[in-house]
């Protein structure tokens, strides 16, 4: 970064950005370079460089003494990228007076008004993340928050899995020459530059073959090598309302897929939107060209915040409307011309039987066929399994029954034509009555795909003869293999047409009654599935015993099915359903913390059950609602929530609740540090479980009282508090927190230096919790883990620990445990000597401190950067 002159406050700022990220300022002093000409030292400082800083004003910036045609800021920028060094632009809003200038040959500067200019604009295009900025204070904000993530600090795991081959399988593609044809011109790597096109859209009617096409493309570009870096799919899902995939989910998903840990993807829009950006230039500087398909787009929106800002790479949009993106190479694909149609459903008749001649005997009534059927490939490959089925029929017959049919879907209308409705119609027709019924109801279920068993509920049917029909409806591609083993999806225009014909033919009554079969079939095996996750809670004469294990495979898998039966169960009048099952779920979300599902269902739930009058339910819900909040660190809304329960289990005589909520309210105070409330709270839970004989409450309330014992460092009662519960944990059979309760000994033995006694336990702690796929626990007692060989000099044990920690924050999100095991990564780097690697491990725990609102952590890891920095100065 150039020296500007004195008394500059933007200088000033990013001076001390630099300095507070461990950088040090290059010289840049090129006026008095005595060996060199400056444009060659200039060269020779940049190249040297570990980052590149550009802050760049409204005037062109001083010429270079002995190549006047350039500013020192521009060659200092083409040097960075020439030295493939991580660039940071920073402009100066055009609201900045700037200070006049200095330099004698800048007096007058309209010269050079016009080379600013097209410098400022070539940043913008240059494919960096460009971050205009409007005082010093932002631009000090910004720079040291650009300059912790230019570059990893330390190698402390594995890469991050990049998922850079996602395209959907092939079937069955022909023809449209002419339209690759036209995508190779745009997708050859010989076309970029500043005016390459890098957006194409493929837009045409539903079932026309969008995705098919946009997968040829992708496959011929990758033999011929032209995206080194891979291709990324993502399906938007644009025209379903329920599914529909939004520009921050589609953004998380190809930051995902672009090797970006889960935990690190930011929450906000334009956060996202730059890392994505970055990740994309940093591919690109290493020479990898991306393909990125958005496919099924319905809206401008989704796509636009997803369009590389690199001209490098390139993007696919699929859509059915013609999106407006600016720039984008517009792609109309039409129907299949008449040749190629008929060769696909000749191809697909003779690929069921090789001796087929039904197409070549009849060529006019097979012209006749593609015709009707609109040469839209999707209805001719369900036209064409209806005659693979029945090799009898000639092609003239399913012409007649085509040519009498019309159809009503509206959406996928072509022009005049409604062949793809008479197709739908066709196949339809072609049922017996009970397999109609099913294509019918199934339209009912509201996740993205269905089981046997949620099928057989839904129709009231016995699961054997269920599992024959959804066989027979997936041969007449009505439905299809869902990922999940035993799972059936809909094609997205089936399921509208599925549903328009329930609607038109299912009397209210009965699809009432399915809804409810449904909800029931829900709610049954979630409950089924959480008593083998908390055993302790469950009633033996109605658990059916499946093993942990599946039970959480289930729960896994049904996941998206059980968050949708929520809403519809709100939807449909079922408030019962709406309360129970985000109850039944609890134990689930805690344990894999899916955070956001755990408090939307809840709010559901909490409505249902102030409208069903139930002040018990809604006291149960409120504490577990706040027990999300707590756990995402939002203590506020956590104390409300579990004041408002602990009066609703007063005012209702339950006592149960009573001591949930004072458990609940008692960690919430731990977290915030204020350890005689959460030592009160505890005790007076404890009170009550053993007045009740409530085993379990008594268990989790020794539990919480040992960790406020620890926290004001009483270690030996926390120790027994500890003990005592995990004897009750064991006695009432509960994994989940003997785990925890083992782990608390093992931090009170710590504590007390016994350190060999901590390993025993955590080592015990570590089993039980990847034994009940406690993934957030593993992580929690890894960091102990690591902590305690860190005290005991084992560095290699503890950096192993810690990275496999780290790992698992990451992917579970759980940003403040990320910055303690940060933390405990810098005091090992520290106690090695190791100080660079010590102060970046304590600058990325200080930013997920920061960004967790967790200031206590933050402060105390303020303190440990002052201090490295002390000893850094010393050791010289």
């Amino acid at each position: 970064m150039a020296q500007f002159p004195e008394g500059r406050s933007f200088v000033a700022a990013a001076k001390d950005a630099v300095a507070r990220a461990g950088y040090a300022v290059a010289d840049m002093e090129y006026f008095t370079a005595r060996e060199s000409s400056p444009a060659e030292y200039c060269r020779e400082v940049v190249s040297g460089c570990d980052v590149y800083v550009g802050l760049i004003g409204l005037r062109y910036g001083s010429p270079v003494r002995d190549q006047p045609d350039v500013s020192y800021t521009e060659l200092e920028f083409n040097v960075a990228t020439q030295a493939v060094l991580p660039r940071l632009v920073f402009l100066l809003d055009e609201n900045v007076v700037p200070p006049a200038p200095s330099d004698p040959l800048l007096q007058g500067e309209s010269a050079f008004q016009e080379r600013q200019a097209a410098f400022r604009q070539r940043l913008r295009s240059a494919g960096v993340t460009v971050r205009t900025v409007a005082s010093p204070e932002q631009l000090e904000l910004l720079l040291f928050q650009a300059l912790l993530e230019s570059r990893p600090p330390v190698e402390f795991s594995a890469p991050a899995p990049v998922a850079l081959a996602g395209l959907p399988a092939e079937e069955g593609f022909l023809g449209r020459a002419d339209d690759l044809s036209a995508v190779d011109e745009v997708l050859a790597p010989d076309t970029a530059g500043a005016e390459a096109v890098v957006v194409s859209t493929v837009a045409g009617l539903a079932g026309v073959g969008k995705t098919a096409f946009a997968v040829r493309a992708a496959r011929r570009a990758i033999d011929k090598g032209w995206f080194p870096g891979g291709v990324v799919f993502v399906d938007l899902h644009g025209y379903d309302p329920d599914r529909m995939v939004d520009a921050d989910a589609a953004l998380g998903a190809l930051i995902r897929a672009l090797g970006v840990p889960n935990g690190q993807i930011p929450p906000e829009r334009g956060e996202r939107e730059a890392l994505y950006r970055s990740r994309l230039a940093e591919l690109a500087a290493q020479g990898r060209r991306v393909l990125i398909i958005a496919d099924n787009a319905s809206a401008l929106e989704q796509v636009a915040p997803l369009r590389p800002g690199s001209p490098v790479h390139r993007m696919l949009v699929t859509s059915r409307h013609n999106l407006p993106l600016y720039g984008a190479r517009r792609i109309e694909v039409d129907v299949l011309t008449e040749a190629d149609a008929v060769a696909v459903v000749d191809r697909a008749l003779r690929a069921a039987n090789p001796g087929d001649e039904r197409i070549s005997d009849d060529i006019e009534a097979a012209n006749r066929l593609v015709e009707l059927c609109g040469c839209l490939p999707l209805a001719l490959r369900i036209t064409a399994e209806l005659l693979a089925d029945e090799p009898e029929r000639p092609i003239a017959e399913m012409v007649e029954i085509l040519s009498d049919t019309r159809g009503r879907l509206g959406e996928i209308a072509y022009g005049d034509s409604l062949a793809v409705r008479a197709a739908f119609d066709a196949s339809y027709q072609r049922l017996p009555g009970d397999q109609q019924r099913l294509f019918r109801m199934l339209s009912l279920n509201p996740g993205p795909h269905v089981r046997i068993g949620a099928t057989a509920a839904l129709v009231g049917i016995p699961e054997p003869l269920t599992r024959q029909m959804l066989v027979a409806l997936r041969r007449a591609h009505l439905i299809e293999r869902a990922p999940s083993q035993g799972c059936y999806r809909f094609h997205d225009l089936l399921r509208l047409y599925a549903a328009e014909r329930s609607e038109q033919d299912d009397p209210p009554l009965s699809n009432g009654a399915a809804v409810s079969r449904l909800l029931d079939y829900y709610l049954d095996n979630a409950r089924n599935a959480d008593h083998q996750l908390e055993p302790q809670l469950a009633d033996p004469g109605q658990s059916r015993l499946i093993g942990r294990p599946a039970a959480l495979a289930w729960l896994d898998a049904e996941r998206p099915n059980l968050i949708a039966a929520v809403s519809l169960a709100a939807d449909t009048g079922h408030d019962s359903h709406a309360r129970d099952i985000p109850l039944t779920l609890f134990g689930f979300f805690d344990l894999r913390k899916h955070w956001a599902a755990w408090i939307a269902t809840h709010q559901i739930a909490l409505s249902a059950a102030r409208r069903l009058g139930d002040r018990r339910g809604e006291g149960v819900v409120l504490n577990n609602l706040g027990v999300a909040y707590r756990q995402r660190r939002r203590f506020d809304e956590a104390l409300a929530c579990h004041a408002q329960a602990l009066t609703i289990s007063e005012s209702t005589g339950d006592k149960h609740g009573e001591g949930r909520a004072l458990n609940s309210s008692g960690i919430t105070y731990r977290d915030l540090r204020q350890f005689d409330d959460a030592l009160a709270c505890h005790q007076q839970a404890l009170a009550i479980y053993r007045d009740i004989g409530a085993r379990h409450g008594e268990a989790e309330a020794l539990y919480n009282l040992g960790n406020a014992f620890e926290e004001l460092r009483q270690f030996d009662d926390a120790v027994a508090c500890f003990e005592q519960a995990l004897t009750l944990y064991r006695g009432v059979g509960d994994r989940y927190g003997e785990g925890w309760a083992v782990n608390g000994i093992g931090e009170a033995h710590g504590e007390l230096g016994r350190f060999d006694d901590a390993l025993e336990s955590f080592r015990q702690a570590l089993a039980i919790r990847r034994e009940v796929g406690d993934r957030h626990g593993e992580g929690y007692t890894l960091t102990n883990l690591g902590a305690t060989y860190g005290k005991l000099m084992r560095f290699d044990d503890a950096l192993d620990s810690l990275q496999q920690a780290l790992a698992i924050r990451r992917e579970i999100g759980d940003l403040h445990g990320e910055g303690t095991t940060f933390q405990c990564l810098g005091h090992v780097h520290r106690d090695l000597g190791q100080l660079d690697d010590a102060l970046r491990c304590y600058q990325q725990a200080l930013v997920a401190f920061e960004e967790s609102s967790a200031p206590y952590d933050a402060e105390q890891t303020l303190d440990l950067i002052r201090d490295l920095r002390v000893t850094q100065r010393k050791s010289g």
